[in-house]
């Protein structure tokens, strides 16, 4: 499916209706929707998955605040667990996108695979 990065319509519709499934599953299963997004961008809409991961980490900035917030509202975080967890996921995140520019691709898609495989 060429197209999505220049901008067609038709395929800027599909890849809204995969973004917005993939964050729905994500936001149900309370997993980041990378998990859903990179496979279908590098898979279905052959984008690189270098573009792929920096684009679905982006994204999932707005889907984490927007699924938190009814969260907090009805009391079911534990903030404190939350900090902890962000201190640790903010440097791991760091840590991770300077490997990125020197993990080649092939790795990544074997990582990628070995991921989904062990959290299935």
């Amino acid at each position: 499916m060429t197209g999505v990065l220049d901008g067609s319509a038709i395929a800027s519709l599909w890849l809204f209706v995969a973004a917005f499934g993939a964050s729905m599953l994500g936001g149900m299963l309370g997993m980041a929707s990378g998990i859903f997004i990179v496979p279908l961008l590098t898979s279905i809409f052959g984008i690189d998955i270098h573009v792929a991961i920096a684009a679905s980490l982006i994204s999932v900035i707005a889907c984490s605040c927007g699924s938190a917030a009814p969260l907090l509202k009805e009391r079911l975080t534990n903030i404190r667990l939350a900090v902890v967890l962000e201190t640790a996921t903010t440097l791991g995140a760091f840590t991770g996108v300077f490997l990125i520019g020197v993990i080649p691709t092939a790795y990544l898609y074997l990582m990628f695979a070995i991921i989904l495989v062990l959290s299935a």
